[in-house]
């Protein structure tokens, strides 16, 4: 059945059912490439695609899905979603979007993945493996050399006109690989986002992973104590994505965030800006609406340290009775809806690397952490990771540090910082994309010998 055609049955049927119905599809593809000692190692390309049903019955929502467009399915949606609207009770009156709302435009990136041939893909992989190898003789091994690509299409529809359409496509590369110096063994790694796989620039990720690895070789502990620190883009980044609920309107409702009743409240360095922005040129979480329909638009949640908003869906804009900030959106087709970012970043400074450094000597680089989402509670801000780094003298990343564990809460961290630097980085896309620059923080509480 023709989609169109299997939307005006839906609407059609349902409107002797619900005061209000919304048709949900996605359809995406995925290919991905890995290579392994010189031979293609993984290879596979799959296509979803599914349909979501959300019906407004007295003001609740209920939800099915499908993966079929026929008419058994019509039915199939419109019972499934009834009987999940009688067995909801929110409390809040929801009600859906009208046509006719005014949405940016987004940047054009079609087609740039076809800039290489799937061959051209495989051969690259291939010969990132080689030359991350050949750097040193002391490279032991490439644990995983990767290529990744997406194209998405999502279709909302509501039966108050809506209609809208967004596509999008991208990918990554990565590479890690492991350095031996006798019996001791490190890790390193390197990725690239991109639009256009012709921008992955191999030889710069084989550079990187293997200057990781070996600079990582003879690691140590250093002493317990209180440092001043360097905290890379992408391990800062890491904290933004893993405390990323406590700006949830949801979280904040259900007091499940450190940051209820501090709206316009400094809670952060006047130096820190925190923007949600699906118009970002390196993200990869942009779009002109959300998943319920609503226009999508940069917002400053944290401006020069003070809390500005919350991020808000339909359902908690209205317990708040406020407007939905388009932050509305699904997990898959089959899920409903929550409150997640877009491309939620932290402002750029003005300060190159070397600076931050200069200016936290006698601390430490922060390069990297290990179990971050394991090791913090989201409400009260406390964190404990296992970290590692390098240490800083006379202004320059010296020795190099593992086997420690930083820890100390997000909420004090915020407020802790001195200086922000020039390099904002954008890290692997999740629930929503996240960057950061390199952050100088005052002190950090380090767990080592």
């Amino acid at each position: 059945m023709e989609f169109n055609t299997f939307t005006r049955k839906i609407f059609q049927k349902s409107s002797d059912i619900f005061e209000e119905a919304e048709i949900f599809r996605v359809e995406s593809e995925n290919l991905k490439i890995g290579g392994f000692k010189g031979e293609l190692d993984k290879f596979s390309f799959s296509n979803t695609s599914g349909v979501s049903l959300r019906g407004i019955l007295n003001g609740s929502p209920g939800y099915s899905y499908t993966e079929a467009i026929d008419d058994k399915s019509v039915d199939i949606l419109l019972e499934g979603a009834l009987a999940s609207a009688e067995s909801v009770e929110t409390g809040t009156k929801l009600t859906l979007p009208e046509a006719g709302k005014s949405y940016n435009a987004m940047p054009e990136s079609k087609n740039k993945l076809n800039s290489m041939t799937t061959e051209d893909k495989i051969q690259a992989m291939l010969q990132l493996e080689k030359k991350t190898l050949s750097r040193d003789k002391r490279i032991q091994s490439v644990q995983e050399c990767m290529y990744q690509e997406f194209t998405s299409r999502r279709i909302v529809r509501n039966s108050k006109g809506l209609d809208l359409e967004h596509s999008d496509e991208g990918g990554f590369a990565y590479v890690s690989v492991v350095s031996r110096n006798g019996t001791d063994t490190k890790t390193g790694s390197s990725y690239r986002l991109f639009r256009n796989p012709q921008e992955m620039d191999i030889d710069k990720m084989a550079e990187e992973a293997a200057e990781e690895s070996l600079s990582m070789l003879g690691a140590s502990p250093v002493a317990s104590g209180m440092y001043p620190a360097v905290i890379r883009y992408n391990v800062f980044a890491e904290l933004l994505e893993a405390f990323s609920p406590i700006f949830s309107a949801d979280n904040i409702q259900k007091g499940l965030s450190g940051l209820k009743g501090k709206l316009e409240m400094k809670i952060a360095s006047s130096g820190v800006t925190l923007v949600d922005d699906p118009f970002h040129k390196d993200g990869f979480s942009g779009s002109s609406f959300d998943d319920e329909g609503i226009p999508t638009y940069r917002k400053l949640i944290v401006e020069s340290g003070v809390l500005r908003t919350f991020l808000y869906n339909i359902r908690t804009a209205h317990k708040d009775m406020t407007e939905s900030t388009g932050n509305g959106f699904r997990t898959s087709y089959k899920s409903a809806i929550g409150v997640s970012p877009t491309n939620f970043y932290m402002e750029p400074g003005e300060h190159e690397l070397e600076e931050l450094l200069e200016r936290a000597d006698g601390g430490i680089l922060i390069t990297m952490v290990a179990g971050i989402h394991s090791g913090l509670d989201t409400v009260s801000g406390d964190f404990s990771v296992q970290a590692q780094g390098y240490l800083i003298k006379n202004g320059k990343r010296e020795d190099p540090v593992n086997g420690i564990t930083i820890s100390g809460n997000f909420y004090d961290l915020l407020l802790n910082v001195e200086a922000i630097g020039s390099d904002l980085k954008f890290i692997l896309p999740g629930n929503g994309h996240f960057g950061s620059p390199s952050v100088l923080v005052r002190k950090i509480s380090i767990s080592g010998i």
